[in-house]
C-alpha cells in the first residue's frame, strides 16, 4: 500500500517544477478612461448650462461665464454632482440645477 502513495508523491514533486517554469501570461491592460462628454442644458428660468461630464466630476459653465467643478455623489438613480455652492441632479435628458440660497431650475438637455 505504501508504494502507490510514494509514486503519487514522486509524480507531484516532478510536476511542480514544470508548472513553476511556465511563462506568465501578460497582465491585462487597464481599460481606457471614458472620454469627456459635453451636454448643453436649457433651463426654465431662461438660463443655460454647458456641462462636461468626466469620470467622477462635472465641469459646468453657466450663462454668465462663471464655472464650477462638481464632484460626483452617490445617487440612487440618475446622476448627482455637487459642490459646496452648486448641485446638479438628473436622469436622462432632464436635470435640476440649484445654487445655495436660490430656487432650483428645471433643465432639459438640448444637445449631447
Amino acid at each position: 500500500m505504501r508504494r502507490p502513495l510514494a509514486c503519487l508523491g514522486l509524480a507531484a514533486a516532478l510536476a511542480l517544477p514544470g508548472c513553476a517554469s511556465a511563462p506568465e501570461a501578460p497582465s491585462p491592460r487597464p481599460a481606457p478612461t471614458a472620454a469627456a462628454e459635453d451636454t448643453r442644458y436649457a433651463c426654465d428660468d431662461g438660463s443655460f448650462l454647458q456641462v462636461t461630464f468626466r469620470d467622477e466630476s462635472a465641469h459646468v459653465v453657466m450663462a454668465d461665464g462663471e464655472t464650477a467643478d462638481l464632484g460626483q455623489q452617490r445617487a440612487a438613480s440618475g446622476v448627482w454632482y455637487a459642490s459646496e455652492r452648486y448641485e446638479l441632479r438628473g436622469k436622462g435628458d432632464v436635470a435640476t440645477w440649484s445654487e445655495r440660497g436660490r430656487p432650483a431650475a428645471s433643465c432639459l438637455a438640448t444637445r449631447r
